[in-house]
């Protein structure tokens, strides 16, 4: 088997000369490297990657820190994972995926271990402790969603208050009075999860700037789940002509609630959701949303992680991206309850 020697040696250079070559941490006349690569092909050799991980303290691999209710990823969670996938590779770092919850010894492990150079968390809480862990390490991290106290930490996040303030206002400007809102499970709002708890927050602000009534409802993130909701709610309040969603899991059962009690979307029901694009354009009717821009944020998440790991003095970056209403074929006007 080739060693670094034998390329070296074989190249007429140094062996440092090939390590610069492969690692790209000084410059190399284009003469020399393209040498070095025709007689690493000549010679099938590959870099050991365990090997440099060791001597540079680098791995190039970094943690996407996912926890998930569910046992599967939904197609809009697989958005956020892939472009992140893309945005590491793009930039010759690798990828680990966890959806399993974790918590402080875990990534005390991961950190002790060196397993990866920095972690993208997900699912933030207002008060998460990861964070506070992370912080007091002095570890790389971004983050995919943001706390109450951002000082200092890179974060990209969809202003979900202001997304469910446009929800509402959308419907109170279909004329729709009496407005349902499904929001995260119950487990995330008491462990203050930001998304739900920003979410509930723009949803009552636009009720009372619009002055029409509403009531939300925590839901598991299943279909069963929200089908019963979704019949509760009918039956619960049989004035209501419009209901938000903002889990995926739960659109199938909260559409399928409304057809078996001859309700047609939007005819007798406008449904609005803050989903990916790519998701609403598959259900029929096409969801009217505030588009969840699952790829943009992953890609994004990444990039501020690789900003710190390339370049130990940059600052933090922020940006808390502007939610966008497209509207399609699941709201109209407000024509009246059916008989």
């Amino acid at each position: 088997m080739a060693t670094i020697d034998d390329v070296a040696r074989l190249a007429k250079v140094s062996r440092s000369t090939v390590s610069h070559a492969l690692s790209g941490n000084r410059p190399i006349s284009k003469e020399v490297k393209e040498r070095i690569f025709q007689i690493m092909d000549e010679l099938d050799y590959r870099p050991n990657s365990l090997a440099k991980a060791l001597k540079t303290k680098q791995t190039r691999i970094i943690a996407l820190l996912f926890p998930s209710q569910r046992k599967d990823l939904s197609p809009m969670q697989l958005e956020f994972v892939n472009s992140a996938m893309q945005a590491a590779s793009a930039n010759e770092y690798s990828l680990l995926l966890s959806t399993l919850p974790v918590e402080e010894p875990k990534i005390i492990h991961f950190i002790e271990k060196g397993f990866v150079d920095g972690v993208v968390l997900l699912g933030v809480k207002m008060h998460d402790p990861r964070v506070e862990l992370l912080r007091k390490l002095k570890y790389s991290f971004s983050l995919i969603g943001h706390c109450e106290d951002n000082t200092g930490l890179s974060f990209v996040d969809l202003d979900f208050e202001k997304a469910l303030y446009m929800c509402v206002e959308h419907l109170a400007g279909l004329g729709h009075t009496c407005i349902g809102f499904i929001t995260e499970a119950q487990t995330l709002l008491d462990q203050e999860f930001g998304a739900a708890l920003r979410s509930n927050t723009g949803f009552k602000r636009g009720l009372e700037q619009f002055g029409i009534t509403g009531f939300s409802y925590p839901c598991q993130p299943e279909a069963a789940a929200g089908h019963a909701l979704m019949d509760h709610m009918l039956a619960e309040h049989p004035g209501m002509s419009a209901i938000i969603t903002i889990n995926p899991w739960v659109i199938a059962g909260v559409n399928q609630a409304a057809a078996e009690r001859g309700l047609h979307i939007p005819q007798d029901l406008s449904h609005i959701s803050v989903v990916s694009s790519q998701f609403a354009e598959l259900l029929t009717p096409p969801l009217t949303t505030i588009d969840l821009p699952n790829s943009e944020m992953g890609r994004i998440g990444v990039e501020f992680l690789l900003r710190q790991l390339e370049d130990k003095e940059v600052g933090p970056s922020q940006q808390l991206l502007e939610p966008r209403l497209t509207v399609r074929a699941s709201t109209m006007p407000y024509r009246g309850l059916p008989d």
